[in-house]
């Protein structure tokens, strides 16, 4: 969770940031959680889906930046 904890405030504990942010932060939470069980086959299938999930959100938060 080091990726997410960036976006948690210190003395309330809500999450801030902009929502594609903090879904990548999840998502890379996730990739090393499964990375270190990569034993299963589930579960580097599912490794390889959040990888492209991160690509995806990164292309959109490109696409947001050139939208303002």
């Amino acid at each position: 969770m080091k990726h997410l904890r960036r976006y948690i405030h210190p003395q309330w504990g809500s999450i801030l940031g902009s929502e594609t942010e903090i879904r990548l932060a999840v998502i890379r939470d996730e990739v090393e959680l499964c990375q270190k069980r990569d034993s299963i086959t589930y579960l580097k299938n599912r490794i390889e889906e959040i990888e492209q999930e991160i690509s995806e959100k990164k292309n959109l938060k490109a696409e947001e930046t050139w939208e303002v």
